[in-house]
């Protein structure tokens, strides 16, 4: 019998574990290319499926204001399941005819995060306003907007304000110290209707013959009439909204109210003291928000953008014509009252009361101006034997000239004209004289549609104001508009601003065997994808 030779014996099982090591590391190999391939495959599916479902953004708030939103809602999840189980695998529990070997099932699917409108202080927001308004108009023109703001000079009215209030009070309180020390001499009153705090002046004098008019009383007979009746002449938007149906809500900035009289220092006092004529630092004013103030002056409307002119742009046309729940929306992001008429109101009285502080400015820079309220104060009282009371009475009958003016000036812008920021003796509109015998029908006749060939026009006052108004309370009014706007489209009532998102994070699990290192110790892989995709 033949010896075995063990040395072939040898070889063959080294050749053996060589072939099976090779074996084992192309069948390692090609199962490492497929579960990466699978992954692959998995993760391409998710970031379609999630950028697919981006594209389904809300096309209403696309055509009225340029931006990206989606409104997300009940049918997220199945659209997203659907879309990646066609691109990458079979939903598990149900039967596929794909290549087992090629192939995950899709066991959950979530969205755990998303980008809504007011995350990081509205940051994603004003990034799409600022790429739209780059795209809408051009880098040249917002640049030379922010130029404008930026180089425009306004004087700090919120300064003379305050010493107008305080110049008042003390001149105020001097003259009521001096009458009650004159009382107590004379043993006898000269006023009627005096009250326990100040004195009110008597329009009618003791000295018979003695024929002087008080332009106060003529001023103070008109404002009898709402303000919205002054200047609107009744034509006011009666449009309402209610803020319970809103999503993003901004508390309404305090009604400026105006002034009835001007008889006595605290009928200017009190009412200054309600309202606010701050305006911010325009030249530390953000570029970025600076542009928002851009975008709403272009895509909201405002009170004098009924009258359109035949050379408005189309986009303007547009604005005008496109159908919104409230009519002066500019008026609303700064006041933030629910109905048109209070938004205006409030916005009309702080425009006048802004317009008056610079009439005043310009009174006193007029020399002829001063004489002719101190020689019409002098004469008031002269005739109630009161000489001291000449300074508080002069104080009055600017208060009041300046109010005038101020009314006419805002008639004359909200009609569309310009309004010098400062005026000249030229540019001023009523005399002293015309002031003590005007009437409503005459103080409109002061005013045109043409105003003057420099200065402010309306919305440049709105941008003004605007500046004053908290970011924050701003964009969320304009969220505001947009969702009520948005609802008055079709299909859309139902439109909510909360479930807007600019973008999502697609969390999902996939399931799959091992294929060429298949075995009993070989458990199932597991394959998670996170995939976030915004605009």
């Amino acid at each position: 019998m033949k010896k075995p030779n063990r040395e072939n014996g040898y070889m063959t099982v080294f050749l053996s574990l060589i072939l099976m090591t090779v074996i084992a590391v192309v069948l390692s190999s090609m199962e490492a290319i497929r579960v990466s391939a699978i992954r692959m495959q998995a993760e391409t599916a998710c970031q379609i499926s999630a950028q697919a479902y981006m594209s389904q953004y809300n096309r209403s708030i696309k055509s009225r204001y340029g931006l990206l939103m989606v409104e997300r809602g009940g049918e997220d999840l199945p659209f997203l399941k659907s879309y990646i189980s066609e691109n990458c695998g079979h939903l598990k529990g149900y039967s596929s005819n794909y290549t087992k070997w090629f192939s995950s099932e899709l066991a959950s699917v979530t969205v755990t995060d998303q980008i809504s409108v007011a995350d990081e202080d509205f940051g994603f927001l004003k990034a799409q306003i600022i790429d739209y308004m780059k795209y809408y108009k051009g880098e040249e023109y917002l640049g030379q907007f922010v130029s404008m703001i930026k180089g425009s000079h306004v004087p700090d009215t919120q300064t003379q304000k305050e010493q107008l209030s305080q110049q008042l009070t003390n001149s105020g309180k001097s003259a009521q110290q001096q009458v009650q020390e004159y009382e107590q001499q004379q043993n006898e009153s000269q006023f009627d209707g005096k009250d326990t705090n100040e004195t009110q002046i008597s329009q009618e004098g003791s000295n018979e013959g003695t024929t002087v008019k008080d332009p106060r009383k003529s001023i103070a007979q008109m404002l009898k009439s709402p303000i919205l009746n002054l200047v609107m002449e009744g034509n006011v938007s009666d449009a309402q909204i209610d803020p319970k149906q809103l999503s993003n809500l901004a508390a309404p900035e305090p009604v400026v109210d105006q002034i009835r009289g001007f008889d006595k220092y605290s009928d200017i006092t009190d009412q200054l003291d309600d309202v606010h004529l701050t305006l911010k630092d325009l030249a530390g004013q953000k570029t970025e928000d600076l542009v928002i103030d851009c975008y709403i002056g272009e895509f909201f409307k405002n009170a004098s953008d009924g009258m359109v002119k035949a050379s408005s742009s189309a986009a303007d046309k547009g604005k005008v014509s496109a159908k919104t729940a409230l009519q002066y929306e500019i008026e609303y992001m700064i006041s933030g009252q629910s109905s048109d008429a209070l938004n205006l109101k409030s916005v009309i009285n702080r425009l006048i009361f802004f317009r008056m502080i610079l009439n005043i400015t310009h009174i006193y820079n007029s020399s002829s101006k001063v004489s002719a309220a101190r020689g019409v104060a002098a004469a008031l009282s002269s005739m109630v034997l009161m000489p001291f009371l000449t300074e508080i009475i002069t104080l009055l009958i600017i208060c009041a000239w300046s109010y005038a003016e101020a009314i006419v000036d805002c008639k004359t812008l909200i009609r569309g004209g310009m309004v010098p920021v400062l005026k000249s003796d030229g540019e001023w509109n009523l005399s002293l004289e015309r002031l003590a015998e005007i009437t409503v029908e005459e103080l409109d006749q002061c005013s045109g549609a043409e105003g003057h060939d420099k200065g402010l026009s309306y919305e440049n006052y709105l941008t003004l104001f605007m500046l004053m108004t908290p970011q924050e309370r701003k964009i969320s009014r304009m969220l505001n508009l947009m969702e009520a706007n948005v609802r008055l489209d079709e299909g859309e009532d139902t439109f909510s601003m909360s479930n807007c998102a600019f973008g999502i994070t697609v969390c999902a699990d996939f399931e799959f065997n091992p294929f060429f290192m298949a075995g009993p110790f070989n458990s199932e892989y597991v394959h998670h994808v996170l995939r976030p995709v915004s605009y």
